[in-house]
């Protein structure tokens, strides 16, 4: 039995909290069916006791052997997944002994006050789309590029009584960070701290709704994720006379609505005629990136939206990995793939990415940038955020933007 004596309420609670999560992550690390089982009361216990997907009832065996089917349904936010389970997770009652109880966050808030100044949501074009984080004073903001529908209306919401409109100024693909600049006004910029945080420290994520949306820790040194991840569309190609016919079509082609049988002329109107030519050019684009694909099917020609889905390079385990991963949380189009990021385990949702992340002493240590996972989101430290800030050519950002000195 482990005693603490903890100077305040607030004090015991994170040390419980502490305890629970690092227990949590060890059965995660070491019994891949314990880590299942822990997952899935998160996609069924709903507040208003929401019947747990017919997908989910099936027997252990069946749910382990079945994982591409799983996987396809479980994918992306805005395919397969049923709308019950989807809002089974976003509405998930958090316990009195989760360190996202309300009682936790409640007293956590003072030290978000300056940062949620700099935070809005994203409305795009009638829904919240992502956070976005204010730059400058006169209002230039960034936001996470792959949420967004460029063709449509920008707006941001500060608050029940602020919203204004937004312009899309120009997009850093490599980083998945959009640039936008605000109607006319005064605005409060970030000031971004120059040390990264260090593995094990508590991070908190400002929101508009709420004070904090989420807190998490630090859970390893800021690192590149260039290698880990490439774009994937879902099919097995085969050379025809009129393109490339595609087979077990899945993931990102089902999605956008892709079956077997149907032959793939051109991929953003360049022809293809080989498989490896074809495969090449699908490898040049990144998770999150849409594509437009010319395809016959019968005597129709058809162009489809293919969102390029996320695979890491585990063989034929990715289709096991990826559906475990994705039990219990919703993962955002684009969730892999930065020059640089830091890992923390705040359970975002991707409509929350692309705020700002701040440490317990009140400092805006980076900018989230993505959920990759049951316990893995993605921030651009505040370093890195500057470097991206400088080539997005913001005028006057050098001059406006203070720089916190630890």
């Amino acid at each position: 039995m482990v005693e603490c004596r903890a100077r305040s309420g607030l004090t015991k609670r994170l040390i419980v909290c502490g305890l629970w999560a690092m227990g949590l992550v060890a059965v995660g690390q070491h019994a891949g069916f314990a880590a299942v089982a822990l997952a899935l009361p998160a996609v069924s216990q709903a507040e208003d006791a929401v019947d747990r997907p017919a997908g989910l009832k099936a027997s252990w065996w069946t749910l382990w052997q079945d994982t591409p089917e799983i996987l396809q349904r479980l994918q992306d936010n805005r395919g397969q997944r049923s709308q019950r389970e989807l809002d089974a997770i976003r509405e998930r009652r958090v316990g009195s002994y989760e360190r996202e109880h309300r009682n936790v966050l409640r007293e956590l808030q003072p030290l978000v006050t300056t940062a949620q100044e700099s935070t809005f949501e994203v409305i795009n074009p009638t829904y919240w789309a992502a956070m976005g984080t204010v730059i400058t004073a006169d209002g230039y903001a960034v936001t996470k590029a792959s949420e967004l529908e460029q063709d449509q209306p920008i707006k941001a919401r500060f608050g029940p009584n602020r919203t204004v409109n937004a312009t899309l100024v120009r997009i850093d693909t490599e980083n998945d960070v959009a640039l936008l600049k605000l109607d006319e006004g005064t605005y409060q910029p970030i000031q971004l701290a120059t040390a990264d945080p260090l593995p094990g420290q508590v991070l908190l994520s400002p929101g508009v709704r709420e004070p904090i949306m989420a807190m998490g820790v630090c859970s390893c040194e800021a690192r590149t994720l260039l290698r880990r991840n490439r774009g994937q569309i879902g099919v097995m190609p085969q050379e025809a006379p009129e393109g490339i016919a595609v087979y077990r079509v899945q993931s990102a082609a089902f999605r956008a609505g892709l079956r077997d049988g149907d032959i793939i002329m051109s991929v953003q109107g360049r022809e293809v005629k080989k498989v490896p030519e074809f495969v090449s050019l699908i490898r040049k684009y990144q998770p999150g990136d849409e594509l437009v694909v010319k395809t016959k099917r019968g005597d129709e020609v058809l162009d489809f939206r293919v969102r390029l889905s996320n695979v890491r390079n585990l063989g034929g385990e990715a289709p096991r990995f990826e559906a475990m991963n994705l039990l219990g949380s919703i993962n955002s189009q684009r969730a892999n793939a930065f020059p640089w990021a830091l890992q923390h385990d705040s359970p975002l949702l991707p409509e929350q990415c692309g705020g700002p992340l701040v440490n317990l002493s009140g400092q805006v240590v980076g900018m989230n940038i993505a959920r990759a996972g049951r316990t893995a989101s993605y921030a651009l430290t505040g370093e890195h955020l500057r470097e991206v800030l400088k080539g997005l050519q913001i005028p006057g950002w050098e001059t406006a933007t203070a720089t916190i000195v630890p």
